[in-house]
């Protein structure tokens, strides 16, 4: 028997309860070995597949197993709503208590022995697109999504190109235009599009980004509202500056992530790589912050925080609702902006800790669908989320 086939039957004793203690710390070794982790996720990865599940059934399911690891004591703190596939869920959860997770979802939910409350079929809300509109220099403006692909327009001697959810800005060597540009989201959209000088902005919902077609001069200098995922374009002799909220965020070469949403109540700036100088405009006041770290603004005060949860911050990027420990409010005000919808509380609002992983591809009913497992009740009513306890 070779290394994997000794590694699936253990995997077998495991599930069907019939593993002795030497073999559960060979498990246990094998399973510190990043190669055999791999090979668990890509086994749990087939198992899942293998088997059809309806909407309602899929969701009931992942509700009964995150009420199984609730039990078990992993989250303290927060509940846990969601179920974005095995490998973020990984993030959360130790590889060993996956076997035990994988285990409780083939001997138990496939029996359907318990059940949880499906919300009444009411009108749902699609999420949100990549979509955005551009308004170029003399104020006229295009809708990105209906726009063909293909060369957009010419603004002096730049060339704006619309490639699949992308907007490109080349600019004819030597070119100097001051030219301005801006590029907006509206809630239910984001976008992303590629500077003359090579920086890539992305755009969440309700966002904006104002620039020169193409940059000239000792700097390159562009304004942003909302959120944005910037990934600069190195280039020692010209810094990049964003100005943001009263703020000035400079990088010569790095990827940073701006909230500077208004109704949030600081403003963010959080470093994913390189070295970035964050100060107040009309202020001495400075910081540089290197990777992991963030600073808040609010009321004229900057303050650095350390060791900050990266996946938390950038997930919007990457598709998907990342919470950890976050309030309700916190997270249905990313929901407001995604699915378009104003929210309303009535009653007292929940002071539940939630642990949130989710595709921000699902609709607004399945994700309502999870926070209604954990004691909230809504109910749609046209552009309106309404939320009530239990």
């Amino acid at each position: 028997m070779n290394q994997q086939e000794s590694f699936q039957n253990l995997l077998k004793k495991y599930l069907t309860h019939s593993i002795s203690s030497s073999e559960t710390e060979e498990l246990r070794r094998l399973l510190n070995d990043p190669s055999y982790q791999k090979q668990l996720e890509l086994i749990m990865d087939r198992e899942f597949a293998s088997k059809k599940y309806s909407e309602e059934e899929f969701i009931e399911i992942r509700n009964l197993v995150f009420d199984k690891i609730e039990q078990q004591g992993i989250f303290k703190t927060a509940k846990v709503i969601g179920f974005p596939g095995w490998k973020k869920l990984a993030i959360a959860v130790s590889v060993v208590f996956l076997l035990g997770f994988i285990s409780w979802i083939i001997l138990e939910s496939t029996n359907k022995t318990e059940s949880v409350p499906i919300a009444k079929k009411q009108r749902d809300v699609t999420p949100g697109s990549f979509k955005a509109k551009l308004t170029l220099a003399d104020g006229s403006s295009i809708v990105l999504d209906s726009a063909a692909l293909g060369e957009l327009a010419r603004q002096d001697n730049t060339t704006i190109i619309l490639e699949e959810e992308q907007l490109v800005y080349k600019a004819d060597e030597g070119s100097i235009s001051m030219v301005y540009n801006t590029v907006s989201t509206s809630r239910g959209e984001t976008y992303s599009l590629i500077l003359a000088e090579g920086t890539t902005v992305y755009l969440n919902s309700a966002s904006s980004v104002k620039f020169p077609v193409a940059f000239s001069g000792d700097e390159r200098r562009i304004d942003i509202t909302g959120e944005a995922y910037l990934k600069v374009a190195k280039n020692a002799a010209q810094p990049f500056i964003v100005h943001v909220n009263g703020m000035a965020v400079k990088a010569l070469g790095t990827e940073f992530n701006i909230n500077a949403y208004p109704d949030e109540s600081v403003t963010k700036t959080t470093l994913i790589e390189g070295l970035v100088e964050v100060s107040i405009i009309d202020n001495p006041l400075t910081e540089i912050i290197k990777p992991g770290q963030q600073t808040t603004y609010k009321g004229n005060a900057l303050t650095v925080v350390n060791d900050v949860n990266i996946d938390d911050v950038i997930a919007w990027k990457d598709g998907f609702f990342h919470f950890e420990s976050a309030d309700l409010q916190s997270i249905l005000r990313q929901f407001s902006r995604w699915y378009d919808v104003d929210v309303q509380y009535e009653g007292v609002i929940s002071e539940e800790r939630y642990f949130v992983i989710m595709s921000r591809k699902s609709s607004l009913s399945s994700v309502l669908k999870a926070l209604q497992a954990n004691d909230i009740n809504f109910r749609i009513e046209e552009n309106r989320l309404i939320v009530e306890p239990r």
